[in-house]
């Protein structure tokens, strides 16, 4: 029985290259990821990145020392132009919109990070004009891939350690030609918060992820003192290598 060798070879170089994009793709770690890269996941991380797509759902809820509770959401998008923000509380709902002028983060390779996100919002006066409200919101902490659990694969989710938090802001009236309210240097040391992304594609010039935070703090402010303020947050992020 003759037997062809060259169709023997080609059949064993398929079944060799269907087997190597088995394992490749088993490499993967976001559903997005790319399914080969030169790369670590590490390097494909450390870097500056802009935002170009962020939709953020916050739930806040209030449980008052005689009890009672009371919910808020707060819910933000943006790209890398416009900004959209609104609120909903048991007595009052808004919408504001305006532009972005900064939305940044850094991860280095060993373990740190920061960001920066800053924008304007257009408030129309009662008496004519617009109230211009600048804010910008500084954080910086740690960061680490997180191992394999039940449900995500080893590297396939990071948690992310907010060490301190700056808040920066000023309203200005184009009506009266004046500034009405403005804070500076407010940066204040926080609790360390944690926030889970789950990595849904990580290339060198691209990142997807859904970030996950639930927070608590019992409130010190005069009239609200002993209110636990809990937080709950999740978020669609796109960012792309600055």
């Amino acid at each position: 029985m003759e037997i062809n060798f060259n169709i023997m070879q080609k059949r064993v170089g398929f079944a060799f290259l269907i087997i190597n994009l088995l394992v490749l793709n088993s490499c993967r770690k976001g559903s997005e990821d790319p399914i080969f890269s030169i790369y670590s996941r590490k390097a494909r991380l450390a870097g500056d990145w802009n935002i170009v797509s962020y939709n953020e759902n916050q739930s806040l809820n209030y449980t008052f020392p005689d009890g009672t509770t009371s919910n808020e959401t707060f819910n933000r998008n943006f790209g890398t132009v416009n900004y959209v923000e609104s609120g909903i509380s048991a007595t009052a709902s808004y919408t504001y919109s305006g532009k972005i002028s900064r939305s940044h983060y850094h991860f280095s390779k060993s373990g740190d990070w920061n960001s920066v996100i800053e924008y304007f919002i257009y408030v129309p006066q009662a008496v004519g004009g617009y109230y211009v409200s600048k804010t910008r919101i500084e954080e910086e902490g740690t960061w680490k891939f997180n191992d394999k659990n039940a449900d995500l694969k080893k590297k396939e989710s990071m948690e992310l350690t907010t060490n301190l938090s700056g808040k920066f802001y000023y309203t200005y009236s184009t009506y009266l030609g004046t500034t009405i309210d403005s804070v500076a240097d407010s940066v204040y040391t926080t609790t360390p918060q944690i926030a889970t992304w789950r990595i849904i594609g990580l290339s060198k010039n691209r990142l997807k992820a859904v970030i996950e935070s639930e927070n608590s703090i019992s409130s010190n402010v005069n009239g609200n003192a002993g209110t636990k303020i809990t937080t709950v947050k999740s978020t669609d992020i796109e960012m792309l290598e600055e």
